[in-house]
């Protein structure tokens, strides 16, 4: 009977002492899962190349990046390729965030489920990237929206800036 409670105690043993490392397995994959989704980045071109941005994981913006040829869409247009490019990005990190879980927690676990809940891009309704419009015989401008500094600021109708700090500087 001695022996029956001793192998019952070695068993019960070594199932607590299985759950333990399997817990500090998934602890350390779950920091592991962390700071790879901080450290996720993705970045979307616009096919022209005018418009780079790069995401985080969340889908924040992190970057954008504005060549001469933006300079010639209409504001509107702008903005709404930004949009769309921040929103594919956007999706696609959402998607690697997806699968970093699942390779963590399992296809159907329930914090899966959650992070691929929490990642999911929006819905476009065209499904597609239309080409901005550019004003029709717009030429080239030089300076613009975006400072040399990559500053942005706001621009009356006479050129001059209206954030505060002045005009000077000859862009």
């Amino acid at each position: 009977m001695t022996d029956e409670i001793d192998d019952a105690a070695a068993r019960a043993h070594a199932d607590i002492d299985g759950w333990v490392r399997h817990a500090q397995e998934r602890a350390e994959a779950s920091r592991r899962l962390a700071d790879q989704v901080e450290a996720l980045r993705e970045t979307e071109v616009t096919r022209d190349r005018a418009i780079s941005v790069t995401v985080d994981a969340a889908g924040r913006l992190v970057d954008l990046q504005l060549r001469g040829p933006a300079m010639d869409f209409t504001p509107a247009d702008l903005a709404a390729a930004i949009m769309r490019a921040v929103k594919k990005a956007s999706g696609r990190a959402g998607e690697k965030t997806a699968r970093m879980a699942a390779g963590v927690w399992g296809e159907d676990s329930q914090v899966t489920e959650r992070i691929r809940r929490a990642y999911a891009p929006g819905q476009d309704a065209g499904g597609g990237q239309a080409r901005p419009e550019r004003r029709p015989g717009a030429a080239p401008r030089r300076g613009g929206l975006i400072d040399p500094t990559g500053s942005l600021g706001s621009f009356g109708q006479d050129g001059g800036r209206r954030d505060g700090r002045g005009s000077e500087g000859g862009w």
